[in-house]
């Protein structure tokens, strides 16, 4: 680089190049922080697996009563644990197509009690701000369920770790 192309006064180069340098550089890290906040939104091959694992535990709460019976807990927590997280993704999509006023998500509010508590409660509250009213809905009936003393009492029997 020639000396021509530079300017002689250090201060026109300070507004020339370090200026636009850090502006550019603080909003690089202000995107790369918001997009790291940002949930991880399943494959669509997780979703398919996702989609198979409601699909048994539909099945297996209408053959048993979801709320009382152990084995549908059990069920629900094998399930949980296989899954992880992102299944509450899976679980709040499938909600859009449920009948408004209806409890029918409730069969699933077993399975989000039993994973990680603190994961599961941050991306629920994250769905307690999205535009849908569906998943704003369900999202926080499942916050509510996560404080009911009969689902403490049931996670802490086949946990211990959740409450």
């Amino acid at each position: 680089m020639s000396s021509a192309c530079l300017p002689r006064r250090p201060a026109v180069a300070y507004l020339l190049l370090v200026r636009p340098m850090r502006l550019l550089m603080a909003l690089l890290f202000a995107v790369a922080t918001a997009a790291q906040a940002q949930p991880r939104l399943p494959t669509n091959r997780e979703m398919h697996r996702y989609d198979r694992e409601l699909d048994h535990l539909e099945k297996f709460c209408f053959a048993t009563n979801c709320f009382s019976d152990e084995r549908f807990w059990r069920e629900s927590k094998r399930v949980a644990d296989r899954a992880g997280t992102g299944i509450i993704h899976a679980v709040l999509l499938r909600g859009r197509s449920w009948p408004a006023g209806t409890e029918t998500g409730l069969m699933f509010a077993p399975l989000l009690d039993l994973l990680p508590r603190v994961s599961a409660s941050k991306l629920l509250h994250e769905y307690e701000q999205s535009p849908r009213a569906s998943d704003r809905l369900w999202a926080h009936e499942y916050l509510i369920e996560f404080d009911m003393s009969d689902t403490k009492e049931m996670v802490r029997k086949l946990s211990g770790s959740n409450t």
